[in-house]
């Protein structure tokens, strides 16, 4: 099991998601967060994701209790009303999302 932060601060980091590598042979999320998120993605810049001029990001909208698979280096989730910037690492296994963060 893989706990994914957030930084919100120097000092404050929250829960993004629990990942369970190997589960899935692609990367798959499940949104368990209690409301609609944007799940978005893209590609990395060398070793690095969240780079500004790495390439194109796609997203989608998921429901509560929705899967999406993401096939691109980088991914990040917001509440649907709001953006971020693909920075975390894609990996092969499940992760169930419980809070996502602008």
């Amino acid at each position: 099991m893989i706990v994914i932060y957030r930084l919100l601060g120097p000092s404050d980091k929250r829960v993004t998601a629990i990942a369970f590598p190997g589960t899935a042979s692609t990367p798959t999320y499940i949104n368990a967060t209690g409301y609609r998120v944007l799940l978005r993605r893209g590609p990395a810049m060398g070793e690095a994701c969240g780079l500004p001029d790495a390439g194109p990001v796609s997203e989608s909208a998921m429901p509560v209790g929705g899967r999406a698979e993401v096939l691109d280096a980088c991914w990040c989730c917001a509440p649907s009303d709001k953006s971020c910037t693909p920075s975390n690492k894609s990996g092969l296994g499940q992760a169930l999302l419980v809070s996502c963060f602008e």
